[in-house]
């Protein structure tokens, strides 16, 4: 598979500060002639937690692909640590320790074990089974269901061996696509709790969500509207900007 080409109008300039592990700088996207993404700035730093927050539609998801390299670039660039990778496949990019979950994160059809190897395939099978284990003794839950088909599981368990998929492949970076899709209420505050054990770790998350819970996790929220960056600050100054609380917690 071919290179895609290089953005038509890549963003000139030094490389991100030693810190940021992954810069997306003046990025514009969209499918076809559509423009999503208008003018887009985000970094993540090494160990970072950012929540991206934003309504069904505001662009998030697309924001995700683009730093994934999965949908090209009209404008802008994306660096990983210090690189520009703007012109890389995916491949290449999760490579250089990016690990991404999807809505669904799981191959359902297949065992929990069978998942959570997928998620280790660019690692020696020496160095898969190390993983393994240290899987299983982080997650016990795993270790019981190591045989069942992934679907036979609950909503939040199927997230939970998504979660211990993408931290199979040793990632500094985990990006994640709606962790709360399709969960119930009790469900989505199980998926937080092994976040939460994630976060222990010096693993940055990058996370697009809708449900403002995945907020206690972040260090930095960005709100996106409209295909554009709204806020990007503490998720202290989130809760103290008046309008935002209105619009996303409900608070007068």
């Amino acid at each position: 598979m071919a290179e895609p080409s290089s953005p038509a109008h890549p963003q000139d300039g030094p490389p991100p500060a030693s810190e940021a592990l992954l810069e997306l700088r003046a990025v514009a996207a969209g499918y076809g002639s559509m423009q999503v993404l208008w003018d887009i700035n985000l970094s993540v730093g090494a160990g970072e937690r950012v929540v991206i927050l934003g309504a069904n539609g505001a662009g998030k998801s697309t924001l995700l692909r683009v730093a994934l390299g999965l949908l090209p670039l009209m404008h802008g660039t994306v660096w990983l640590r210090g690189e520009d990778v703007s012109g890389l496949r995916t491949d290449r990019r999760v490579a250089r320790g990016i690990g991404f979950m999807t809505e669904v994160g799981v191959f359902p059809e297949l065992s929990v074990r069978e998942n959570l190897l997928l998620g280790a395939y660019r690692l020696g099978r020496r160095q898969a089974q190390n993983n393994l284990e240290r899987t299983y003794d982080g997650f016990p839950l795993l270790a019981k269901f190591r045989s069942r088909p992934a679907g036979s599981l609950s909503g939040g368990q199927r997230k939970l061996v998504g979660v211990a998929k993408v931290l199979m492949g040793d990632p500094s970076l985990i990006v994640m696509d709606e962790p709360s899709s399709g969960l119930s209420p009790v469900a989505v505050q199980e998926v937080v709790e092994v976040l939460r054990q994630v976060q222990r770790s010096e693993v940055a998350l990058l996370i697009a969500e809708q449900n403002t819970v995945f907020l206690d996790l972040a260090q930095r929220a960005v709100v996106i509207e409209g295909g554009r960056r709204r806020f990007d600050g503490t998720v202290v100054e989130l809760r103290d900007d008046a309008a935002l609380k209105r619009a996303y917690f409900g608070i007068e």
